[in-house]
């Protein structure tokens, strides 16, 4: 478990069709409980870029708890 934050944060990007389509999208199958959460927190699709300068910072400035693999390649879970 690595309690830096995560490496190369500030190269870390989230494209805008992940955000769009998965992370904001209130009907996809898998990412609608996500785009609930991010919208109640005031993220929009509209303004998407937000979301991602959100997601990039929060990796520079919070400890990675945990690694998680899978078929669309890897998560990084992180807490303050």
């Amino acid at each position: 478990m690595n309690r830096e934050g995560l490496p190369n944060a500030y190269k870390a990007r989230v494209d805008r069709e992940k955000i769009i389509e998965y992370l904001l999208c209130e009907s996809h199958p898998d990412g609608r409980a996500k785009a609930a959460f991010f919208v109640k927190l005031g993220f929009s699709a509209e303004q998407w870029e937000i979301l991602a300068e959100s997601l990039q910072k929060h990796g520079v400035m919070n400890s990675v708890v945990k690694t998680v693999r899978s078929e669309y390649g890897t998560s990084v879970l992180s807490h303050k």
